[in-house]
């Protein structure tokens, strides 16, 4: 799994949005999709339930990922904020 590809999904989770999220990394949206879209290839799940008329929701996999990746940058981190209370992306 790449970082790049955890981080893309943890902005867009985040954000709400995959264009601010793209706009905070510094990234193209399209490139920020295919990352995404490259992690939910390899865990073999969809992360976000997409609609064309909204943006994109997190699945139930989506926010168990988002958990998981929360809980491993507060320890890599040292932190010990509460799981649901992040504010910065990995």
């Amino acid at each position: 799994m790449k970082l790049s590809c955890l981080r893309a999904f943890v902005a867009a989770a985040q954000y709400g949005s995959f264009t601010r999220a793209a706009e905070h990394l510094f990234l193209s949206q399209s490139a920020l999709s295919r990352q995404i879209r490259e992690l939910e290839t390899e865990l073999g799940v969809r992360l976000f339930e997409r609609d064309n008329k909204k943006e994109p929701r997190l699945s139930a996999e989506g926010q168990l990922l988002l958990a998981n990746a929360m809980d491993l940058r507060d320890r890599r981190q040292g932190g010990r904020e509460p799981a649901g209370r992040h504010r910065k992306i990995l």
